[in-house]
């Protein structure tokens, strides 16, 4: 579409279960769909998955530079765009490309030996409006950071579909979907949704765990689950541990009612955009990530304070007090009562939520906004030409 103005280098795992890679995948798909730039895949972590039989995947694994058979040091003379989005992060690659670093962050501060890696980059993008307060508040120029969100597929994620069948007759399902770590507020979550209802009402708690033998392994709270589970007049607890295929969790999403994430620490919170995508409201902490894109038109708000974690995270040091947030326990309690018990309420701002998800939030908006951080760095005009073309072929998400 554009000529390819822009030799674009993308360094991160592609074929994997985890957020970062289904982020490269997503924005490199569209940057081939579209014809944005010339693209070089550079890997980073062993596949979890082979790309064999996906005609999507295969596309994209042409690109690699193991594929192309690319030497990195003789490249046009083009401008060249390098974006590392991995973790850790690495100090910056060879050349004289244009460097950015995309990265997420939980925490209200980042690790200090961190910062001085991202120094030297031109651009570090970060998904949320939290996240890059983070990253600003850590001591980074605030010219050097901006927000590139996330995005659903909208053609995936969508209230039409397959519901996933789930061994439970109960009629109202509450579901969770990430790790079940402490930050995420697993703990929280459970003696709440335990100490509101009994095993007399008609309600479940669907909880599906991710991480459970890579991200996470070692860190999850499937004990503690189990022993929620076992005593006598719990509400009934669903527990998924298995590996779910990204493209199955839209039915995930549509066998249940309202999504609920009284989380600590987020840097973005893709499964409640996706949750949103599929026509379910959602209830999350208030003063996170998802304050960019969750109001009281599509969910409730858990209200959160700050707690304190001390001067490091993860053994790294930060660059001074960093907090997570502690949603109230009490104020959970009264919103999952209240979406049990109005069922109307969750399907007005179940529809509403479909409708922002779909509107604002697709992985289209969220690429676009990756060509545009790329226009300005390199005074092309990407980002433009193929939004034009989008709106005129009626395609634009």
């Amino acid at each position: 579409m554009t000529g390819k103005q822009v030799h674009l280098l993308w360094e991160g795992t592609q074929l994997a279960h985890h957020s970062f890679a289904l982020t490269n995948r997503s924005h490199c798909s569209n940057i081939l769909d579209w014809d944005a730039a010339e693209l070089t895949i550079i890997p980073y972590e062993r596949d979890q998955f082979s790309a064999t039989g996906d005609p999507i995947l295969e596309r994209l694994m042409a690109q690699d530079v193991r594929n192309k058979g690319l030497n990195l040091r003789e490249r046009s003379k083009r401008p060249h765009v390098w974006v590392r989005h991995l973790w850790p992060p690495k100090p910056k690659p060879p050349g004289k490309d244009k460097w950015v670093v995309m990265q997420p962050w939980e925490y209200s501060l980042f690790p200090t030996k961190y910062i001085e890696l991202l120094r030297g980059a031109d651009e570090i993008w970060t998904p949320s409006r939290f996240s890059r307060s983070a990253f600003v508040s850590s001591g980074l120029d605030p010219d050097a950071v901006h927000v590139v969100p996330c995005g659903i597929d909208a053609q995936r994620f969508a209230p039409q579909g397959d519901a996933l069948p789930l061994q439970t007759s109960k009629r109202f399902k509450f579901l969770f979907v990430g790790g079940t770590i402490y930050r995420k507020g697993i703990d929280i979550l459970l003696e709440t949704y335990t100490g509101s209802f009994s095993i007399e009402d008609d309600v479940c708690l669907v909880i599906k765990d991710t991480g459970v033998e890579t991200l996470y392994r070692g860190q999850t709270a499937q004990k503690l689950i189990s022993d929620y589970q076992a005593r006598e007049d719990a509400p009934e607890i669903v527990y998924l541990n298995a590996d779910l295929p990204h493209a199955k969790l839209a039915g995930l999403y549509r066998a249940c009612d309202v999504f609920v994430s009284p989380y600590r620490g987020e840097g973005f919170s893709l499964p409640t955009l996706e949750a949103m995508a599929c026509g379910i409201p959602v209830i999350v902490t208030r003063g996170g990530s998802t304050d960019d894109f969750v109001d009281a038109e599509v969910g409730w708000l858990i209200p959160s304070g700050k707690q304190s974690i001390g001067s490091s995270v993860y053994g790294d040091e930060l660059p001074g007090e960093g907090f997570l947030l502690e949603p109230d326990a009490r104020r959970l309690a009264e919103l999952m009562q209240r979406a049990y018990t109005t069922p109307a309420e969750v399907a007005r701002k179940g529809e509403q939520a479909a409708h922002r998800a779909h509107g604002y939030w697709t992985w289209q908006h969220a690429t676009l906004e990756v060509l545009q951080r790329i226009d300005t760095m390199c005074g092309t005009a990407i980002a433009a030409q193929i939004g034009q073309q989008l709106t005129a072929s009626g395609n634009r998400q």
